[in-house]
């Protein structure tokens, strides 16, 4: 019992850490679209880019 609530307590730890990298980098992500796309002259550039 207690090896098995071991392992499942460590994959939930994992899948926190994932879910907590990639929120991160989503918000990151987003926050630099923001810039780029706020940033005055870099509309053509970000267009250019896609």
């Amino acid at each position: 019992f207690l090896i098995k609530w071991y392992s499942s307590s460590i994959n939930l730890k994992v899948n926190l850490l994932i879910l907590d990298i990639f929120w991160i980098w989503k918000t990151s992500w987003m926050t630099y679209l923001l810039v780029v796309w706020k940033s005055p002259g870099s509309r053509l550039d970000f267009l250019e880019v896609f």
